[in-house]
């Protein structure tokens, strides 16, 4: 992909309002952005670029999201709930200052947004991310299996962020690989971090448990919850 050139972290405030109803929602289900569950999954430096105030480091997340919980954190039995599910690491840590490139590999069938915000590209460097290499700024509603999105209520001292970028499904003629996943859509996007912060993320496609498949892993961290920890530690 290009190397990245601006801003990636705007939030404007549409976007700022709808952070915090998500994270009203989260913080409802017992989960706050100081939960931290799991190992914590350190982004990888991979050089210098060039950003909004001059070369920046540029360091690298791989994700994946499985339709179970088999192949994730959880290890080989998928832990306490092995049909959920769930995002490979779920307790990130990234520099503050730097340009993060996340390329996630989307192993599951298309769910389909119920709100047609999150079908768009919202806090990433150009508003952009790349499907399976190819540039876009949205994806149609049927094509979404999950949502990367990153929020938090404002504290002292802490920025403001909101992302969030719509994962493609896979379709129904992937062919199988050894691992017995179809092969996946690939996402990759690039932010830029401000200063130090505790955020969460989480998908915000109905793909859960409970009412109207809004519970269960949607609210839960090691499965498509998790926190973002942005230099800290």
């Amino acid at each position: 992909m290009p190397r990245p050139a601006g801003v990636a972290v705007a939030v404007v405030a549409g976007a700022a309002v709808v952070a915090l109803v998500l994270y009203a929602e989260r913080a409802g289900s017992g989960l706050s952005t100081f939960d931290h569950v799991g190992p914590v999954e350190m982004a990888k430096p991979v050089g210098t670029v060039q950003g909004p105030t001059g070369p920046m480091p540029h360091v690298q997340i791989n994700l994946s999201v499985y339709p179970d919980s088999m192949a994730g954190e959880h290890g080989k039995g998928g832990g306490a709930h092995p049909s959920w599910v769930s995002y490979s690491a779920t307790n990130l840590w990234v520099p503050a200052h730097a340009v993060v490139t996340f390329t996630i590999k989307q192993y599951d069938s298309s769910t389909a947004t119920l709100d047609p915000y999150f079908n768009r590209v919202v806090g990433t460097v150009g508003g952009t991310a790349y499907y399976n290499g190819r540039q876009a700024v949205a994806l149609p509603s049927q094509s979404v299996a999950h949502t990367f999105t990153i929020h938090g209520i404002p504290q002292s001292g802490q920025p403001t962020v909101f992302v969030s970028v719509p994962l493609l499904g896979v379709p129904s003629n992937a062919p199988t690989l050894a691992n017995g996943y179809p092969a996946p859509a690939v996402v990759r996007f690039s932010i830029v971090t401000g200063g130090s912060g505790d955020y969460v993320f989480q998908c915000f496609v109905p793909c859960g448990t409970g009412y109207n498949g809004w519970g269960g892993p949607m609210e839960s961290q090691g499965y498509m919850a998790g926190n973002l920890v942005v230099g800290k530690g």
